[in-house]
């Protein structure tokens, strides 16, 4: 059978990484969140805004928080 292998471009490899790095400097700084105090982060993808991040029996998930939910939920997601 006739295999061809294909070489990555040295030249290509650098530039991208080169790119990637100088893309990286142009981010804006990291926001500072407060502390001594409990926060919740919610989902922002649309059609799930709903959803908060959980921590439970040892994972990090998300899941739906309401009004309705129980205090366990609502505890884990804070």
């Amino acid at each position: 059978y006739d295999r061809q292998v294909v070489k990555v471009d040295e030249n290509r490899v650098r530039a991208a990484n080169q790119a990637l790095i100088a893309a990286s400097r142009g981010t804006p700084p990291r926001a500072t969140l407060p502390t001594g105090g409990y926060k919740s982060l919610r989902v922002t993808t649309p059609g799930f805004t709903d959803r908060y991040l959980r921590h439970y029996d040892g994972l990090a998930n998300t899941e739906p928080v309401t009004a309705a939910s129980p205090a366990v939920l609502k505890a884990d997601a804070t």
